[in-house]
């Protein structure tokens, strides 16, 4: 199943399932015949005392409680009446602002592996909670159970389900809740797999699958807790009716034993403007709903956001073929295929794809002149041969290819496909050519590299991870699509040809007519050494801490030589954080200065780190310097990149702020609206700017430095509400910040931030030497509120280089204001791409439960090649000049592939259609 996943601040949006609600009653759904689960707990929700839970007395706002309110209610709060036989869980608008919340919990030994959690529940409302990065999966309703060191929580608020990956950061994965509007009890089961994921059902069917759902607790006891926190409320009330909940371990229950989905989706390679032919496979179905006319598949066509078709069929079978009128349309386009029960949504799944005018089936010794808006589809490859005729012709089998049938997944068609024996020899395409063709191989999972050649003109076509462990060749497999090359194909022949110690597993040929205008696209000239447009930010510490750099070699070696001759101008090095610096700073110290103190919350690779920087200093040079002078010789900028408030929680990280922010900084730390005192710094303070500014003077200073980076992006927070500026502005306007309400005070307040700001990059301009570069990283929105002027930069000349971006997970932001912003200015515009979509690095207490050999479920995704290429040229074409990639300083799936415009702008119209191409089949090995 394909899900997009995003990423807003710390908060991971997951799009699964978007469903409406099919009641089926309030009874508790069956077990599963053999072997029953272990039934660790089953409350009739008559008495919260006599089930064993650990209830708290209610409080104004907030509380849990039973129809006898057995828990007690020793401060006389008016609560609402509780039908005998249910528990109610209540939090308002009053708990808020009482600060009140409420947690039951009851002991049970639930262990390491799978478990389900089943309740009936009414919800009469669920709070509506304000969105806070690292927050907000506390609050609301929560379901936690803990087992063997992990905790699984799930999370109710207003049209959502939440499932925490990670307790440090809060992140979450996100579902929504269908409509639930008949005051009636619906049966809800939350199910663990054993293998990190969480499978949520409402009435017997799913509402979400959420992986990667067990996170590391070291000292949490195995246990069941319901948590109630109306804290950070916007809106509504949290009012949830229980009257059974029962939690079992070992074997899942009936009701968790499938897990319907979309298995495969395929848009079949001869789907043209005539129409669009997919074929869809159904998995793990119950087998009663198959034939019972409630299983259906709805698709749908689009173009941008125009519906150009739809269609609809009942699911009698796991396997469909679906033909959606394509009205004439070609180019880009959209499938979203739908899975319904009844009127209950089960999964959705989208794929894009292009669409030629007319795709026709050719065969062997057929005659094929090349016609604009004509695609020619080769679709049996076992017919192909050596080239030869008569007693000489020898068929792909005589010459060592093996031979596979293929079908797409949900149809009985069957084409056959070939794979390279270890001895086999080249194939050529049985066709007669004439006229210029763009060519594409159709390709199966497992493919590693093959030759394909047309004369003299040879390309080695080399697929990253294509091996495929032994006995997974067949069954189901993915088939994908590559452009090979473009050719003027008069009198030549195609050829295919295995590489040597590399499988080649090809499924089709297609060839499609090109026009002179395209032909000639295809022939421009590359940008070469001109097209070395992608800046990588290093940060300056990870690398130190995985055991790359452990000397000035290995810094020269991994860190720098890795992008020479590729498409990199430039490399930002981080400083490391804001008070503790990979050099010796007359502003910052010694590094790690005083670390010696947090010693017991450094992991092995900090340690590490440590030593391997002081280790190089002690060598001569520090490694800003290294990086610089190695990066020169090779033809690269480098520029000294500061996080601007890199700082980490003293109780978990202080090894990483530094002794000038221990010993200095601590009264000057951000102050929040409530009160609440915040790790970070705030730049509302004179020390605090005249040290960051002190810094960058500094770090420019150094030999080969090009200039400085001030990265605002990763830590935006750098004001409050407590500072020299909020005192300042207090007396010049007569009101605190803190109380503007406004939306002309708060303006005012957000221009009087940014002025600071402002005057600081003035000061800073004139300190460091001629001819080095400002560049800053900014959030690509609300960064005017945080404090960033961006256009009066841009208006005074103070910044060279202008960088938006997203704050945590790439976000596919709109560039084009900044565009516009800097047009005509002399400021260049790079467009930050962050290499994250999810996920969140290891911390001190994951890292420990590994070494007691205790197994984790990280979630972590990032962009692909494919993505990458895709988002460059949306940035290119909305007028960025080069691209920033962050979080990705090893170049993975992105290095060599963004940089040059006139090759980006080729793939685009020639492999950009053939990269969407994923398709799923069924493989069997031929005789």
């Amino acid at each position: 199943m394909s899900f997009k996943i995003r990423r807003l601040a710390v908060t991971v949006l997951l799009f699964v399932l978007f469903l409406s609600l099919l009641p089926i009653g309030p009874a508790l759904a069956k077990e599963s015949a053999a072997p029953e689960p272990a039934v660790l707990f089953d409350d009739d929700a008559d008495s919260l005392t006599a089930a064993g839970w650990s209830a708290p007395a209610p409080l104004n706002g907030a509380y849990i409680t039973d129809h006898a309110h057995t828990s007690g209610n020793p401060n006389q709060v008016a609560m609402k009446p509780v039908p005998e036989g249910q528990y109610l869980v209540y939090g308002d608008e009053t708990g808020f602002n009482n600060d009140n919340y409420n947690v039951m919990s009851k002991p049970l030994t639930i262990g390491n592996g799978k478990w389900a959690l089943e309740f009936n529940a009414r919800i009469a409302d669920l709070a509506e909670i304000e969105e806070i990065p690292g927050v907000t999966i506390w609050r609301g309703l929560s379901f936690e159970v803990v087992g063997a060191f992990k905790q699984y929580k799930i999370s109710f608020q207003k049209d959502r389900i939440m499932a925490m990956t990670n307790a440090s950061s809060g992140s979450y994965l996100e579902a929504p809740i269908p409509p639930i509007n008949d005051d009636e009890f619906h049966h809800w089961g939350i199910a663990y797999d054993g293998a990190g994921k969480l499978l949520v059902v409402l009435d017997g069917l799913k509402v979400a699958a959420f992986p990667g759902i067990s996170v590391p607790r070291a000292g949490l006891s195995d246990g069941l807790s319901i948590v109630n926190v109306p804290l950070n409320w916007k809106s509504g009330k949290t009012e949830v009716y229980l009257d059974r909940i029962k939690l079992t371990n070992g074997t899942l229950p009936a009701w968790a034993e499938y897990d319907p989905h979309i298995g495969g989706l395929s848009v079949q390679p001869t789907s043209s403007s005539a129409g669009v032919n997919l074929a869809v496979q159904l998995a793990q179905m119950p087998p009663e709903w198959i034939g019972a006319g409630n299983a259906s598949v709805h698709a749908k066509l689009y173009q941008g956001q125009e519906l150009v078709a739809e269609t609809s069929s009942i699911a009698n079978s796991a396997g469909l073929e679906l033909l959606l009128n394509a009205q004439g349309r070609t180019g880009k386009l959209k499938t979203v295929v739908t899975f319904n029960y009844g009127n209950r949504q089960i999964d959705e799944v989208a794929r894009e794809f292009f669409l030629e005018p007319n795709v026709t089936r050719v065969y062997p010794d057929d005659r094929v002149d090349s016609q604009p808006g004509q695609t020619f589809l080769f679709a049996d490859t076992a017919d192909m041969t050596n080239g030869k005729n008569g007693s000489n012709k020898r068929t792909a089998a005589q010459l060592g290819w093996q031979t596979a049938s293929y079908k797409f997944r949900g149809t009985n068609n069957e084409s056959v496909a070939v794979e390279n024996g270890p001895d086999a020899a080249p194939l050529t395409l049985p066709l007669k050519l004439k006229g210029w063709f763009a060519i594409y191989v159709g390709y199966f999972t497992g493919t590693e590299s093959f030759k394909a050649s047309v004369h003299k003109d040879e390309k080695q076509i080399d697929f990253e991870g294509g091996q495929i462990q032994p006995g997974k060749e067949y069954g189901s497999q993915l088939l994908g699509e590559r452009f090979v090359m473009a050719a003027k194909m008069n009198g030549k022949e195609l050829v295919i040809a295995p590489t040597a110690g590399k499988k080649a597993r090809i499924a089709y040929v297609k060839l499609k007519s090109l026009t002179d205008a395209e032909a000639e696209l295809y022939l421009s000239q590359n940008e070469g050494a001109d097209g070395k447009r992608v800046v990588y930010n290093n940060d300056g510490f990870s690398d130190f801490f995985e055991g790359y750099y452990q000397n000035a070699d290995d810094l020269k070696q991994s860190a720098v030589n890795r992008y020479d001759g590729k498409d990199v101008g430039e490399l930002d090095w981080g400083l490391l954080t804001t008070f503790t610096l990979n050099y010796a700073s007359q502003y910052a110290g010694v590094p790690f200065e005083g670390s010696e103190q947090y010693e017991h919350q450094m992991r092995d690779g900090d340690k590490l780190a440590r030593q391997s920087i002081l280790d190089i200093i002690a060598a001569g040079k520090p490694p800003l310097q290294v990086v610089a002078e190695r990066a020169g010789e090779l033809g690269m900028k480098v520029n000294a990149s500061l996080r601007m408030n890199g700082v980490y929680d003293p109780q978990s990280d202080g090894y990483l702020n530094g002794k000038v922010y221990d010993e200095q900084m601590m009264p000057y730390r951000v102050v929040a609206k409530n009160g609440e005192i915040k790790n970070e710094v705030d730049y509302g303070n004179r020390i605090v700017r005249d040290y960051a500014k002190n810094v960058l003077a500094e770090a420019a200073s150094f030999p080969g430095v090009d200039g400085v980076n001030l990265d605002f992006n990763r830590y935006p927070y750098i004001f409050g509400y407590q500072s020299e500026l909020t005192a300042a502005y207090a007396a010049q306007y007569g009101i605190e910040p803190k109380n503007e309400t406004t939306e002309a005070g708060i303006e005012r307040w957000n221009q009087y931030k940014a002025d600071a700001i402002t005057q600081m990059l003035r000061e800073l301009r004139a300190m460091i030497p001629g001819g080095k570069q400002i560049s800053v990283r900014i959030p690509h929105q609300g960064y005017f509120e945080y404090g960033f002027d961006i256009g009066q930069w841009v208006n005074e000349g103070l910044i060279d280089v202008l960088i938006p971006g997203s704050i945590s997970y790439e976000e596919f932001y709109d560039i084009t204001p900044f565009a516009n912003l800097v047009r005509g200015t002399g400021v260049r515009l790079i467009g930050g791409i962050n290499a994250d979509l999810a996920g969140t690095d290891l911390t001190k207490e994951e890292e420990d439960l590994i070494k007691q050999g205790i197994s984790l479920n990280k979630v972590s995704q990032q962009l692909n090649t494919l993505q990458y290429r895709v988002r460059t040229y949306e940035l290119y074409q909305a007028g960025a000049e080069g691209v920033y990639i962050f979080n990705n300083w090893k170049g993975r799936e992105s290095l060599g592939h963004l940089g040059d415009k006139v090759e980006l702008e080729k793939w685009h119209y020639f492999g950009y259609p053939a990269d969407l191409v994923q398709n799923s089949v069924d493989i069997q090995k031929m005789p």
